[in-house]
């Protein structure tokens, strides 16, 4: 696994960072590798181009391989406004938690949408 993350690393413009930021994934959720084999090239650019994705994937595995899956589905604001939760939230701390991990999730998938070249940076700026 150690060669195979390298390797994958060597074609980012950034393969060290990319190479530590999978190797913290992979320790974080070891059988990530096995359910996103053949995103790992995604997955490296990503942790590539940005240390704040890449933490938010490390501290959510789940979120990661969610959207990668979501990767082809371009954002509407429909599915913005449906991912905010119909149960009130009490607490002004919990209340910033929750529109913090929907803004994060959605500059995931806009991110990884533009990486991949399945947009293009106008494209992604309009969302």
């Amino acid at each position: 696994m150690e060669t195979t993350i390298r390797n994958i690393s060597s074609i980012t413009p950034d393969p060290e960072r990319s190479e530590r930021n999978l190797k913290f994934l992979f320790e974080v959720d070891p059988f990530l590798i096995d359910k996103a084999s053949e995103d790992l090239t995604k997955i490296a650019l990503l942790f590539s181009y940005s240390q704040f994705l890449a933490d938010y994937c490390i501290r959510n595995p789940e979120i990661l391989y969610e959207e990668l899956n979501n990767i082809s589905k371009p954002l509407k604001k429909e599915e913005i406004l449906s991912s905010i939760n119909p149960e009130p939230l009490k607490e002004k701390k919990e209340i910033l938690r929750f529109l913090r991990n929907i803004r994060n999730r959605f500059y995931l998938r806009l991110t990884l949408r533009n990486i991949t070249g399945i947009t293009d940076t106008e494209e992604s700026m309009y969302y």
